[in-house]
């Protein structure tokens, strides 16, 4: 997983790529993640091998990248 650059999670759950402000969570504060520009001002955030989402400029927020990979798993109950 190839990173433009890596960053440090802020105490406040904040990432800082120049003067944009990413939230991410307090989950994360103090890890380091990583950041690339996919496409203009669309940045993919990622921490360990984990896609966290998307950030546009132009939203100005967090997308998913896909299946969250942090949620919990539900199994199929069948009646019987």
């Amino acid at each position: 997983m190839g990173h433009d650059r890596t960053v440090q999670v802020t105490r406040c759950g904040r990432i800082y790529i120049g003067r944009l402000i990413i939230n991410l969570s307090t989950v994360f504060a103090g890890r380091h993640a990583g950041t690339r520009e996919s496409a203009d001002r669309v940045w993919l955030d990622s921490l360990m091998q984990y896609y966290l989402g998307f950030f546009g400029q132009e939203e100005n927020r967090v997308e998913s990248a896909g299946p969250n990979a942090f949620a919990a798993k539900v199994l199929a109950v069948s009646s019987v």
